[in-house]
């Protein structure tokens, strides 16, 4: 006979409709705002590369930083459903929410490897719903849910990768952790360099098993050497591949860099804000300072706590804590070298192996037997529907200050065939041609040469103009649009443009989405013309 009594319910695991809740909560704060902020430029730069032909994407891709992963991806994906804002951008939200669901199988993994046989007040079940709840809920889930960036697929390929693993240590001859570890690793290389980092560990627990394996088992050996030559010869083929773009990558960077020295402070900061939300920042430097240390501090004591037990239960915590603290202090380590620009998305991948990791945490503590503990279980679902609510805001506050869409809305309503729009800045380019994209004659001011950061790869020689042509067109009205990047003034001399022209009318605005700026709408007519234009005309 089943019983039917609380506490037996809820040790079966949670009800459908916790699940119910969970996924609708997950779905909103993805979709909160989702086309009302503007594209920024990477965004914008990720679909300018998708949008060329196959053979010039890839010559794109390698002239650029990233490996091609995400845009054979995202091409395929607009291929289907177009290259709207909405449609790019839910491409993300579909990833964002099967990692929501796969972090709760790799909790279920670890979860179960982690206990005993003896039955607990909370199961997996809870452990798993927990660990998603948190995935749902944490802002840098969210915010790489919310843009055209490679940064949700990579969180779907580390959970993969996580999940490989974990079954990998417990049954190193396991086909399916050998396709897991292999496919989704490498995927995850060829995604975000910065993936490397997680796809290491792997491999590091990858030797540690099958040299395990090998000393025990003398009848494994066979398979054992199958498996390794299947991943090496997945590996190979990717190197052999992509590897002379990565090297020309590398060195066209390290040539051309532009990025300021990386300080202990922007460290701290970014630590703060890949456990909390990027609001952090604006609460000032003792609170960032405090909350990485803090979180610094956790983490290398659980670590320390768990690997002193040896275990095979700590072995697979020590396991989550590994893909969480590696790949960040390996990513620090480069960049104080190398000069290298260091922001939290680089550890989304990191990311949901501190979320297990709390997770089973959670777990243990509401199995405590003292009430005091139990309810210190739910501090972390409180303190990440803070900041969820945090994040909430935060895109609110974006959503009204959308300077780009705002000045692609002008252009629309104010232009006529023929007219051309000269746009200043680079990082601002993109954005309004990705606006403007069914409308001709949408050029970027040719000011020099530009470098690999700043569009060489995606603006093209014949979608640039010198200011001196502006003369050209036979359309009676000109539109620029200026920028304040980088130095904070608008560069009015070098952008004005010459007779016939006159400036009539402007508009300014601001765009507070990853690159905060001012932005002007310049309207100029010809010097002889006294009739004013109407849109119509």
């Amino acid at each position: 006979m089943i019983s039917n009594s609380p506490a037996e319910r809820f040790a079966r695991g949670p009800h459908w409709g916790a699940w119910s809740i969970l996924w609708l909560v997950a779905g909103l704060l993805r979709i909160n705002q989702l086309t009302t902020v503007s594209l920024w430029y990477d965004e914008a730069a990720a679909w300018k590369t998708v949008r060329l032909p196959w053979s010039q994407m890839f010559l794109s891709i390698k002239a650029n930083v990233h490996p091609p992963g995400y845009y054979i991806l995202l091409k395929t994906w607009i291929m289907v459903g177009g290259d709207t804002v909405l449609a790019m951008r839910l491409l993300s939200v579909g990833l964002g929410l099967v990692a929501v669901g796969l972090i709760g199988r790799l909790t279920r993994e670890v979860y179960n490897a982690t206990d005993s046989i003896s039955p607990r007040p909370v199961s997996a079940a809870w452990a798993a719903w927990m660990a998603s709840a948190l995935m749902a809920l944490h802002p840098l889930a969210v915010e790489q849910s919310q843009q055209v960036r490679m940064y949700s697929l990579g969180m779907v390929l580390a959970i993969g990768l996580g999940i490989g693993t974990v079954r990998m240590l417990r049954q190193p001859l396991s086909e399916s952790a050998w396709w897991l570890v292999t496919g989704c690793g490498l995927g995850l290389v060829l995604t975000h360099y910065y993936g490397l980092f997680t796809a290491l560990v792997a491999a590091g627990v990858a030797v540690v098993a099958t040299r395990r394996e090998w000393v025990a088992v003398s009848t494994s050996r066979p398979a054992l050497k199958q498996r390794w030559g299947f991943a090496s010869g997945a590996t190979g083929l990717t190197i052999l591949g992509w590897g002379a773009a990565f090297l020309a990558q590398r060195a066209r960077v390290q040539q051309g860099y532009w990025i300021p020295p990386l300080e202990a402070r922007d460290v701290a900061i970014a630590l703060a804000e890949w456990v909390s939300c990027p609001a952090i920042a604006t609460w000032g430097d003792p609170v960032c300072w405090g909350l990485a240390v803090v979180t610094g501090g956790v983490l290398a004591g659980l670590l320390g706590a768990i690997c002193s037990r040896g275990t095979d239960r700590s072995a697979i915590l020590a396991l989550m804590l590994a893909f969480a603290i590696v790949p960040i202090v390996l990513s620090v380590q480069i960049s104080l070298a190398g000069r290298n620009i260091l922001q939290p998305r680089y550890w989304s991948f990191a990311h949901p192996f501190f979320v297990v990791a709390t997770a089973v945490g959670v777990v243990w503590l509401l199995n405590a037997n003292r009430p005091a503990l139990r309810c210190l279980g739910l501090v972390p679902l409180i303190v990440v529907a803070f900041w969820a609510g945090e994040h909430h805001q935060q895109r609110q506050n974006l959503a009204r200050q959308t300077g780009l869409t705002q000045i692609v809305r002008q252009i629309r309503h104010e232009r006529v065939n023929g007219e051309w729009v000269l746009v200043q800045g680079p990082f601002t380019f993109p954005t309004i041609q990705h606006g403007l994209r069914d409308q001709r004659d949408v050029y970027h001011l040719n000011g020099g040469e530009l470098a690999h950061y700043e569009g060489s790869a995606i603006i093209s020689q014949s979608k640039r103009r010198p200011l001196r042509e502006a003369t050209a067109p036979p359309a009676e009205r000109l539109w620029v649009v200026v920028d304040n990047i980088g130095s904070g003034q608008f560069d009015t001399a070098s952008i004005r443009p010459s007779a016939p022209w006159r400036m009539q009318r402007r508009w300014s605005f601001r765009e507070e989405n990853q690159i905060p700026c001012w932005l002007e709408l310049r309207e100029y007519v010809r010097a002889d013309r006294r009739k004013p234009v109407s849109p119509r005309e």
